[in-house]
Parts: structure tokens; C-alpha cells; sequence
């Protein structure tokens, strides 16, 4: 089957980097034809690759067809970046699905193949990518063009920072080895502070979302509110109601939960769907990790259940265009790892791509969400994912994936979760994760 698919791929891309070199070449009339035909072969293309990346049980053809040496997926990603389409053929739908889902084939690629993946940027500078079009020659993009001399590197038996670059030849420089003689004396305070000057703070993307978000502050608060404005009024009538009732009914957990009942049931108003990205990867510590934090905004005490989720995806905002995004973490698609729930009960779960991999049940005092309460997510450069409650550690376990990852350079993007008594979520104003119990279990592996 894959050998089938290689061929109609082979052929499409043929065709498709014929067609765009023309774009741009021709008179007025003529390029409207040709730019139809493009966009038929790009919805081609796109179809067939979108049946490869959506379903778990074709990730092997992915990888044979599109994987290693991946110059298939070179080409695929330079006609998206490089062919020069009008406006209105640039805001076709078939152009912005073939763009998504090379963007999707690349970051299952990255996942499955780690440090063996090779972007269209990486074959570009060690020049084994020659374009078919736009300029570099042509003769196809899946030609290997004759590599440039590569830059002197500095000697394997010590790093860069110890030698200097003299007429191209790198010489040890005494200078250099004397200020980093004593770098296994770095006090602990040292590295903490470089640790902390990291980039700018996280803010929300505004889409995707789920249905009931509402992303506020420039980007740094999201909440969950009623689909129409006007809904609040009869769960504003059922609070008023359980006010004069509390004395009586109210008071207990099953007084509680039959208002919450009663308000989700006349107002609409939902316990799901607050659920919101970052708009830009999460933060790098050095000696210490990915990092983001969250804090809880706003709780309704009257609620009997709720839940912040958080967790971490591999697909940025702009592959979102055209899809769903879910409603709850747990149903979250690859590659994720997300902590959420209960969404009923008491035990807390770990998923990754929307698959239950752990359980547990924490300290009392997770269990119930108060305004301030701060909940974090660390990945560390030993693989570990840690999750933590008001700076303390809730849980740290091994998960899938991760050991197919450089960690130190792989973008990840936050995922939140306001459900049930969880109304809104904020992001901190600024991160300081060397705080963190256990902060540098693996300092000793970062001095070295």
C-alpha cells in the first residue's frame, strides 16, 4: 500500500512544482487556469496525506512515505512556504488544509523520529535541497545539490567556548579555559538567577478554544461564561433560590448538587468547554526544564465538583485551523499529556493523546479549588512530568513519548482546563520555577 501511495505522491509533487513554477509567469487569463489547476493537485495531495496523519493505524506509512530522508516532506513544506498564489486562491480552503496537514505529518515525524528528523531548514543548510522552482535552480526539489563547506567545528575533546576560531582552525584559547576553569563551582544562587531570565510570559491564543471560552486581559485570563449573554439571568434565579434555601437544604452536598442541577438544566449553562492554548510555546529554564503555571481566577463554591486541567501539546494554534478542538482535556489528540479530571469522583488522571496512562488521588487539599490557587507543569530534561499544586509536587512519573524527544529543544504548548466550579484561570505575571521542591534534581548532569 505504501509503495501505491509513494507513487500517487511522487506524481502529484511532480505536477504540482510544474504548475507553480508557472504561477506569476503568465498572462492574466492564462494564470487563473493554472492556479486552478495547482489548487485540484494541492486538494490531491492534501487528501492523501490527511489519511496517513489522522488515523493511528497508518503512522508506519507516514514514516515510510513521508519519513527518512524526508524529501518528500521537504518538497511538500517549500510549495506551501514558496509558491507565490493570488489572493483569492490563497484563501482557498484546499491550500490552508494541505498547509495543516504537512504540519501535522511533520510534528508526528518529530515524535516518532526524535533527534533523526530532519526539517526543510536542516536540509537547506547543509544544502541537500535544491528547489524546483522560485529561484536555487531547477530540476526538481528532491535533487541532493553538492553540500557547501561546512564551517570549522570546534575539536570533539572540549567545548566551543574553550577554543577560538583563528583562519578557519580552531586553537584552545587560555583565556577562555581560565574563566570556565572553575565552572563545577558555580554556586547553586547562580544558576537559579539564570535559570529565571527566561523569555516573555505565556499569554492565550484566542483560537482555538473551546465553545464556552472567553480569553480576557490581552490574552492572560480565560473563563468560562455562558453561550449567549443573556443565559445568566435564570441561573442568577437559581442562586437567589438557593440563598434563601441554604439554611435548610442548600447547605449539604446533596443540597448542592440538586441547584447545580437546577441551574445547568434552566440556564444551559455548562460544566465543559472552557478549554484554551497558549499562543506561543511554554518557557525553557535552563538547569531546570520546560515550565508553566496557571492560577485559579474565579470558583462558584456552590458547585460540588470542578477541576483545573493542564497539560502540553506538540501542535501549535495555527494547525487547529479547520478542526475541533476538544471540549476536555481527557478526549486531547496526539501528541499530548494532560492531567485533568475528576470530572466526577475523586480520582485524578493522567492522559496521553487522550488515552488514560495513570490514576491517582492527591492530598485533600487538591481536591478543592480556592481563588489563588496555583497549579504547574514542568517537564524536565530527564524526561519526567511533573505536576504541582501551590509549588508543591502532586506527581512525577515517566511518560510515552518522551524518550523519543530532545527535551531541552522540542516547543510544547500549554493546554488549560476550567471545569465544573472552576470559572476562570490566569497566567502568572512572572515565573520562578527554581522555587520548586526538587527544582534542580538534575543540576549535578547541567554543571557537568
Amino acid at each position: 500500500m505504501a509503495n501505491e501511495v509513494e507513487k500517487q505522491i511522487d506524481a502529484v509533487l511532480a505536477d504540482l512544482e510544474t504548475q507553480a513554477a508557472k504561477i506569476g509567469k503568465s498572462s492574466k487569463v492564462l494564470a487563473e487556469v493554472v492556479e486552478i489547476d495547482f489548487i485540484n493537485l494541492v486538494d490531491k495531495l492534501s487528501n492523501l496525506i490527511e489519511r496517513m496523519v489522522h488515523d493511528d493505524k497508518h503512522r508506519d506509512e507516514l514514516k515510510k512515505v513521508l519519513g527518512a530522508p524526508y524529501t518528500r516532506l521537504a518538497r511538500i513544506k517549500y510549495i506551501v512556504d514558496a509558491t507565490p498564489l493570488s489572493q483569492a486562491r490563497a484563501k482557498d480552503r484546499r491550500w490552508a488544509d494541505l498547509a495543516k496537514h504537512e504540519d501535522v505529518a511533520e510534528s508526528v515525524l518529530k515524535d516518532l523520529d526524535g533527534a533523526e528528523f530532519r526539517s526543510l531548514q536542516d536540509m537547506q543548510n547543509v544544502g541537500a535541497f535544491r528547489p524546483a522552482f522560485g529561484g536555487g535552480g531547477g530540476g526538481g526539489g528532491y535533487e541532493q545539490a553538492e553540500p557547501p563547506k561546512a564551517a570549522v567545528a570546534p575539536p570533539d575533546d572540549g567545548p566551543e567556548d574553550l577554543f577560538e576560531n583563528s583562519d578557519d582552525d580552531w586553537k584552545p584559547c587560555p583565556a577562555k579555559a581560565k574563566k570556565r576553569a572553575s565552572v563545577q563551582e558555580i554556586p547553586v544562587e547562580v544558576v537559579k538567577e539564570q535559570a529565571t531570565a527566561s523569555a516573555p510570559c505565556v499569554s492565550f491564543a484566542a483560537k482555538p478554544s473551546g465553545p464556552c471560552v472567553r480569553v480576557l486581559k490581552e490574552g492572560r485570563v480565560v473563563a468560562r461564561l455562558a453561550d449567549d449573554e443573556d443565559l445568566g439571568t435564570l441561573s442568577d434565579l437559581v442562586d437567589d433560590v438557593a440563598d434563601v434555601a441554604k439554611d435548610v437544604v442548600v447547605g449539604t452536598q446533596l443540597g448542592r448538587m440538586l441547584v447545580h442541577g437546577a441551574r445547568k438544566l434552566m440556564s444551559r449553562v455548562r460544566d465543559d468547554g472552557c478549554t484554551a492554548m497558549s499562543a506561543m510555546p511554554i518557557q525553557k529554564f535552563r538547569g531546570i526544564g520546560q515550565y508553566a503555571e496557571v492560577v485559579v481566577r474565579s470558583v462558584r463554591s456552590e458547585i460540588p465538583l470542578g477541576c483545573v486541567g493542564i497539560g502540553i501539546t506538540r501542535l501549535g494554534p495555527s494547525v487547529w485551523s479547520g478542526f475541533k478542538f476538544p471540549e476536555r482535556l481527557d478526549d486531547f489528540p496526539h501528541p499530548s499529556w494532560t492531567f485533568s479530571g475528576p470530572y466526577k469522583g475523586h480520582l485524578h488522571k493522567v492522559y496521553v493523546d487522550g488515552k488514560k496512562v495513570h490514576k491517582y488521588t492527591p492530598d485533600e487539599e487538591f481536591r478543592k479549588w480556592n481563588k489563588g490557587d496555583r497549579v504547574g507543569i514542568l517537564i524536565r530534561p530527564n524526561g519526567k512530568l511533573c505536576l504541582y499544586h501551590n509549588s508543591k509536587m502532586v506527581v512525577s512519573l515517566d511518560v510515552p513519548g518522551f524518550d523519543k524527544m530532545d527535551l531541552d529543544e522540542t516547543p510544547f504548548w500549554l493546554l488549560v482546563e476550567a471545569f465544573g466550579n472552576v470559572c476562570a484561570l490566569s497566567l502568572p505575571d512572572h515565573l520562578d520555577p527554581s522555587k520548586l521542591p526538587d527544582a534542580y534534581e538534575s543540576l549535578s548532569s547541567f554543571l557537568g
